[in-house]
Parts: C-alpha cells; structure tokens; sequence
C-alpha cells in the first residue's frame, strides 16, 4: 500500500517554491522511518516532487499499514535552510483481521506514545534489547491473548481482545513515585483511547513490590479489535 506525503512552503502567507525540499532528519539518518521499529522507510537526502507552486509531495511504499512513520523535511529559500519533523499516522483500519498487524499497532501506540516520547528503554515480546545494567528505569511490553468471541449484531462477526502489560522496573529504594508517575503517562496514553482500530479500555495500575534489586509497577491495559 502507497502512502503519499504533503509539503507546503509559504512566504507572507503566498506559497512559494523553496530553492530545494528533501526528506533528512537532522542527522541524515533517514527521510522516513517507522515508529514501531525505528526502521528507515526512506534514506536521507531524497527529493520532494513539485506539484504545485509551493506544493511538494513524495509517496512511500508502507511495509505495513496500521502503524505511524516519522518524518523530516528539510528545505532551504533565500539561502537559509530550515528542517521541521512530521508524523505521518495510521489510518483508522480494521486490524482485527491480522494478528501481526493488532499486535504491530498495540506496540507502535505505546512506542510512540511513552518509549521514544519520555524516553524509556522498552522491551517488547521476543525483543532483543536488553535490560539496562545502570539501574535506570525501563520496561517489559508484553500482550497477552483473550478468547475471541462472535458477535450477533453490527457490521463486524469477531470480537478479539486481551491484554497489555507494561511492566515498570526502577532501583529499589528510592520510593514508588518515579515508576507511578511514569505509568500515569501510560494511563493517559491508553485509557479510553481507540487508535488505529483497537479500543482501549480502562487501564490498571498495580505496584507490586521489590522484586530484587528493583521495584515494580505494572499497568494492565485491556484491549479489543473487531474483524470482519
């Protein structure tokens, strides 16, 4: 699936064609990348098309729909040259209808939302990253299953859920405040939110104690997706 991409460039409130328009962080590690992985989409340094006076577009092939993209543009007029970032969202579709993609949108919200936004070092299911051996904060993302069940009215013949887990480690000793605070941004993020086609419902928040050299706090986030 094609995913196309808008600039516009305005003087004095005129769109005005930019001297050049290229898709580059300001690193110049990428033009688009994904939110869920991180994965570059887009090299750097590519160019934007004109369509119009002012007006430039680029279309992308999505490797996946249903998860967001992170973008930066990058032009230069009257011999200044200025960069702004963008994130492209996840149409609202029905991901019930693949479990890859249900799960890929459960972790890009929360990847977006908390990860890269706090920042916090987040392990996901089957992940590679590991720990941090500092004894600063971080997290385990897990999703767990429910049974699916039909349903007798409406558009949508499935009903799928489960649940959530975000589980908070911190340096035992130092008090609860830091990991509670960390998963009220969850909260906030999650509860009573329905993005890219997933409904969340109303979130836990359950300390459970010291578990080593740590403390932890989890949050339970419930989830449902209907398929067709």
């Amino acid at each position: 699936m094609n995913a196309t991409i808008q600039f516009t460039h305005k003087v004095a409130g005129v769109l005005t064609d930019a001297t050049s328009v290229v898709l580059c962080d300001p690193a110049s590690t990428y033009g688009i990348k994904r939110n869920d992985t991180d994965g570059v989409v887009v090299a750097a340094n590519i160019s934007m098309s004109r369509v119009a006076a002012g007006t430039y577009e680029y279309t992308f092939a999505e490797p996946m729909v249903g998860i967001d993209y992170t973008y930066w543009v990058k032009w230069t007029y009257g011999g200044e040259t200025h960069s702004v970032e963008y994130v492209y969202e996840a149409a609202e579709t029905p991901v019930g209808d693949n479990e890859a993609l249900l799960h890929n949108a459960i972790r890009a919200r929360f990847k977006a939302q908390v990860s890269n936004a706090v920042p916090l070092v987040t392990v996901f299911d089957n992940d590679p990253t590991s720990p941090p051996q500092d004894g600063s904060r971080w997290c385990r993302f897990t999703i767990r299953r429910a049974e699916s069940r039909r349903l007798t009215c409406g558009t949508a013949e499935y009903r799928k859920g489960g649940v959530a887990f975000a589980q908070l480690f911190g340096p035992a000793g130092e008090g609860d405040g830091n990991l509670l605070e960390l998963a009220e941004t969850i909260l906030l993020a999650f509860q009573g939110q329905t993005a890219a086609g997933v409904k969340y419902k109303t979130v836990t928040v359950r300390p459970i104690g010291q578990t080593g050299n740590e403390y932890q706090v989890n949050v339970e986030i419930p989830f449902e997706a209907d398929s067709l």
